[in-house]
């Protein structure tokens, strides 16, 4: 059908327009025109439509082509201009392309006039790409900024000449600057590193030493500081050394302790400060037996003092401290020395914490030790955030942060996904019915969207299946080759005795496509790209070398660039997220992360291999498939009308709008649905004695019960029920929450009616 089109024409001829439309028509457009041939008309026309294409004569009586192309720059639009005349030449043409015209034809040679358009329309959709990509950046960057200035610690970055790029609130506050007045300082400003102290707690850091070698970072130190108005304070540092697109910089988490400092000194002179002390303080026999424990250890203990006096520490034990960090912490302070390390004690309400902790010895006139104290600080919190910043070093964060949103992401998905699924079976109007199938497919890649972000950082839900790989890449040609462009060479290699191999289709296309993009981007005045199968055996020795992958059969994928190659030193950090050799604006650097993550999630393994000139290939490892008879084969084969049935199903979710999705698809599959809006509602129906064959429950809930604790209730009411969870996060994320039994299963958001209608039919009719 032809394609619909806005076409601006700046032309004073209307049998030449006449002749341009007649070509477009011809190259299969429907256009929406207007014909101008003046300022004031073209200025009339840019302010009442946005066009698709701006087609331009070059000579006119009174107005040049060069006037209307300088008119439309100057007022900001980026719409593609294209010159189509009879009189311009060669030199005349180049120089209006370096004005910013996008193409050239001439009115003798019309058959031009369709492709250009066609390229210049390719190219403003990458554009419009480009720019929505920088947009979310940009977000993405405000959201990590607001979440720095919610921190309670003091967190401050630098560069890689330790010049301070970042300074949020809370450092405002501890060292009395604004952002304003310290970003560009030498960190030196704040940290002097060359002041000594009495105390040797405060020992001065090698913050260049860190920023070379690494040395000292994720570590713990206390510094001295210094404030605007030049008075000194101790601090607490936790420094990681991050690198991020070949650029170096630290990243620092403060934390004033001058009240610690001056209560720990207090501490050793007066006893009556301990009962008020916001520490968690122990007093001890010799023997270890506890003779006093202040309010705040009770307090953030929840054990009262009968439960504690007379008995010892070890009632704190969580299992998750080493034997051999006590038997240090013994052997020091019984050889009259100071004990300095971290515990994670378990609470009398089950819950853990982490404390730091020191335990010094109290010696009598003689130099006997008598007591014992313990001086304790809850740090699971600041420990906490340390981590999160130390997986943002490796970029591992990204991935947690999308994991965060996916579950409201999917929850969006699911309602446009079940409500066309039901749409589309509806509609009789085949123009209706594409509509809906294309936003249907939209909606789809959203989903795909999703698990590629979670891609690189291992925690994505995969789809496992058996995969006819031969058949997969010779499907793919086609697509690579238009994808790829007419300067690449697409070259499709793959044996017929090649094995199937078991992964998750989706995932294993969306990597061959950026793989092959990579190879591409590597050849930017074209080459040969090769797209390669073949059996594999990785024997010990090279699983020796390679921890993460195990000896056997594996079908290997090769994808060949005859590009520029990677440097060495780039080579060995080439996976890392946000790494890439591309220029600025190029490449995200998560391409090659989220198919390395997939190779692992898979069992599988990821090799590059490149030379500098010659080219690269990366070669992806799957996992053979054990039986090769099965073929390809999708969980979602069957047809939704097979999987149908008229039992009794009980739908949980606070999301109205999911809920009703949900409804509305089991009920086209005939089944008998009852609705909750929480776990609590739904408990009052399996009570009322309500038969309830499967219970199709979300996790994540409001009101104190999730799906889980809802699961197990059920259970214990109605012992043979069939649940169903439903999430949107990764499947990996609750794996270890449940036993995935024949009358528990895990479905994610979000689904196909067809993957539901399988799954429910699955469950009720297993044993």
């Amino acid at each position: 059908m032809p394609r619909p089109i806005k076409i601006l024409i700046v032309e004073d001829s209307t049998a030449d327009a006449a002749l341009i439309l007649r070509e477009l028509s011809r190259g299969g457009y429907e256009t929406e025109h207007r014909q101008v041939a003046q300022a004031s008309t073209f200025n009339e026309a840019l302010n009442e439509n946005h066009w698709d294409v701006i087609l331009c004569d070059y000579t006119m009586p009174g107005f040049r082509g060069t006037e209307a192309l300088q008119i439309a720059r100057n007022r900001g639009v980026n719409t593609p201009f294209i010159f189509v005349s009879g009189t311009i030449g060669e030199e005349t043409a180049v120089a209006a392309m370096r004005a910013g015209a996008q193409d050239y034809v001439v009115k003798d040679n019309l058959s031009r006039l369709v492709p250009a358009i066609e390229r210049e329309l390719r190219e403003t959709e990458v554009r419009k790409d480009w720019e929505r990509s920088e947009k979310e950046r940009r977000a993405a960057e405000g959201r990590f900024h607001s979440l720095l200035d919610l921190a309670p610690d003091a967190i401050v970055a630098t560069d890689d000449t330790l010049q301070i790029t970042i300074f949020n609130r809370a450092a405002e506050a501890m060292f009395g600057f604004v952002a304003e007045e310290v970003v560009g300082m030498t960190l030196e400003h704040l940290l002097p590193t060359e002041w000594s102290h009495e105390d040797p707690l405060h020992r001065a850091v090698d913050f260049e030493a860190i920023f070379v070698t690494g040395d000292g970072a994720g570590g713990r130190a206390e510094i001295s500081g210094r404030r605007k108005d030049g008075d000194t304070f101790p601090a607490e540092v936790s420094i990681a050394r991050l690198v991020e697109n070949g650029q170096t910089g630290l990243m620092l988490v403060l934390r004033d302790i001058s009240e610690r400092k001056r209560a720990e000194a207090t501490l050793r002179k007066l006893s009556s400060a301990v009962h008020h002390s916001a520490s968690l303080i122990m007093i001890t026999d010799r023997d270890g037996v506890i003779e006093y424990a202040n309010p705040s250890l009770l307090r953030k203990m929840n054990f009262t003092e009968e439960e504690v006096v007379g008995k010892k520490p070890s009632i704190w034990k969580s299992g998750k401290t080493k034997e051999a960090t006590y038997n240090q912490l013994w052997k020091t302070i019984l050889a009259g020395m100071d004990w300095h390390g971290e515990l994670e004690n378990k609470c009398a309400d089950g819950r853990s914490i982490l404390v730091s902790a020191t335990v010094s010895p109290v010696k009598d006139s003689t130099g006997e030790i008598t007591n014992f104290i313990s001086i304790q600080e809850d740090v699971t919190e600041t420990r906490a955030i340390q981590r999160q910043l130390q997986q943002a070093q490796k970029m591992e964060a990204v991935g947690q942060l999308t994991g965060g949103i996916a579950h409201d992401f999917n929850n969006l998905l699911s309602i446009v996904i079940a409500n066309l699924d039901s749409l589309i079976e509806r509609l009789h109007s085949p123009a209706a019915l594409e509509l809906a199938t294309e936003a249907l497919q939209g909606a789809l890649h959203g989903a795909d969207l999703t698990k590629q972000m979670l891609a690189f950082s291992r925690s994505q839900t995969l789809n496992s299946v058996t995969i006819d790989v031969r058949t997969l890449l010779e499907s793919s040609a086609t697509m690579l080759q238009r994808t790829l462009g007419e300067l690449v060479d697409v070259r499709i290699r793959v044996p017929e005795n090649l094995w199937p191999c078991v992964a998750d289709r989706s995932q294993l296309e969306t990597a061959i496509l950026n793989l092959a993009i990579n190879g591409r981007d590597a050849m930017p005045g074209g080459g040969t790209l090769t797209v390669e199968a073949s059996n594999a055996f990785l024997d010990e020795a090279y699983a020796a070398l390679h921890a993460e992958i195990r000896a056997g059969n594996y079908v290997k994928i090769s994808i060949s660039d005859t590009g520029c190659g990677i440097p060495a030193d780039d080579l060995a950090r080439i996976i890392e997220p946000f790494f890439t050799t591309k220029e600025p604006g190029k490449g995200t650097g998560l391409g090659l992360s989220m198919v390395h993550g997939f190779a692992k999630q898979s069992a599988g393994h990821l090799n590059v291999y490149s030379e500098l000139g010659h080219g690269t290939t990366v070669s992806l490892y799957l996992p053979r498939a054990i039986d090769e008879s099965d073929g390809d084969t999708e969980s979602l084969a069957a047809p939704v009308g097979s999987a149908t049935g008229s039992e009794s199903i009980l739908v949980v979710d606070d999301n109205p709008s999911v809920r009703k999705a949900a409804v509305m698809q089991l009920t086209e599959l005939g089944y008998q649905v009852i609705e909750a809006v929480d776990a609590k509602s739904a408990l009052e129906i399996i009570e009322a004695n309500t038969r309830v064959d499967l219970l199709f429950t979300d996790v994540i809930m409001p009101g104190g019960l999730t799906g889980f604790d809802l699961a197990n209730e059920a259970s214990r009411l109605q012992p043979d029920i069939k649940i169903i969870l439903v999430t949107g996060f990764a499947e990996a994320a609750f794996r270890d929450q449940i036993g995935l039994e024949n009358s528990v299963q895990l479905l994610t958001k979000p689904y196909r009616k067809q993957e539901l209608a399988l799954r429910v039919r699955q469950i009720l009719d297993a044993t």
